[in-house]
């Protein structure tokens, strides 16, 4: 989904990524977001991982000598963090 937050407020944002995050947990869905705005993407991470959702970002840094350069970053959920 290409930036599905763009035009809601964080009432919505929330209610969205709850969602996800249960057809995640119930379904086994694998969702793919983009987001333009790096605070609300951080904000979907923080909802997912609470909600026992794994999360892994891909933060594009712009192109590199033969391709784009990217930053990957995998995320436990917080009840694992939290057991470990």
């Amino acid at each position: 989904m290409d930036d599905p937050l763009q035009h809601n407020d964080v009432v919505h944002a929330s209610a969205f990524a709850d969602l996800l995050g249960n057809l995640v947990r119930a379904r086994g869905y694998q969702v793919f977001l983009s987001r333009h705005d790096v605070a609300q993407a951080e904000f979907l991470r923080r909802k997912f991982s609470a909600g026992g959702v794994p999360c892994t970002t891909v933060h594009m840094l712009g192109r590199g000598e033969s391709d784009v350069d990217v930053a990957i970053r995998q995320f436990q959920t917080e009840a694992h963090e939290r057991s470990a």
